[in-house]
């Protein structure tokens, strides 16, 4: 479905079948709702694989090897590698599995906790092991930047040269066109040039990512968020629809 498609729905919708109710929005406006309203539906769906249509509704955000080409580590020393998630080839949203290529071959990386970490390394049954091909990582900040790095933890001759991560990837923002976006126009007050990497009147539209039999899903979500934000007691209603989609 179209931007332009999108945008008409969610102003049928919204507007009550164009009853004109409300007041309208802008076209940026609608494109910032209809953005929100797919990290929702992404925040929501993500982590349930155990419901097939939910995982078959981000299965094309799904990003593995050799898609996402293997990633060399960076030796922090004491058997700790990092993996900075900014050197993702698309923008990360969630994890959903990793691999390590090792001096004892490939090997899936348990994720775990910071809360269970030190009592995992200190467990000769859960630490890191090369004899019993065993592997674990956790998130952490990024060394000397306030990003996102994955940490695996090895042993002693346990060496890591490659990382494969399968995850799931952020949408692009929709972009209606014929407008300058925030970000576009922050960038020339900055450096004056070399902006185009933001939406601005000479972006070519840009459609929503997320798989289309799940664009309508996305224009209620969208409402919802547009009536909460003024209140509408029938948001109640609206959420009851999405409910008996998801559910």
């Amino acid at each position: 479905m179209s931007i332009y498609k999108l945008h008409w729905l969610f102003k049928e919708r919204f507007n009550k079948h164009n009853t004109n109710h409300y007041r309208g929005y802008t076209n940026m406006q609608i494109d910032q709702l209809i953005y929100d309203a797919s990290i929702q539906f992404l925040d929501e769906f993500a982590s349930d694989e155990s419901n097939q249509q939910k995982y078959d509704m981000l299965s094309n955000l799904i990003v593995s090897y050799p898609e996402q080409p293997e990633i060399v580590p960076t030796l922090l020393g004491s058997n700790i590698y990092e993996v900075k998630l900014s050197n993702l080839t698309y923008d990360y949203f969630r994890l959903k599995r990793v691999w390590a290529q090792t001096n004892c071959g490939l090997i899936k990386v348990e994720i775990v906790g910071h809360g269970r970490l030190n009592d995992i390394l200190n467990d000769q049954y859960q630490k890191p092991s090369k004899k019993w091909r065993r592997l674990v990582a956790t998130f952490s900040k990024t060394t000397n930047k306030n990003e996102s790095s994955l940490l695996i933890y090895s042993e002693d001759n346990f060496d890591i040269t490659g990382i494969r991560v399968e995850y799931i990837r952020k949408v692009k923002p929709v972009f209606f066109g014929g407008y300058n976006t925030p970000e576009f126009k922050q960038c020339v007050d900055l450096n004056g040039t070399n902006c185009n990497q933001y939406y601005n009147t000479s972006t070519p539209p840009v459609d929503l990512e997320i798989n289309e039999t799940y664009h309508s899903l996305i224009v209620d979500m969208a409402v919802r968020e547009a009536m909460r934000i003024l209140k509408d007691p029938s948001i109640s209603l609206q959420m009851e629809k999405i409910n008996t989609i998801t559910n």
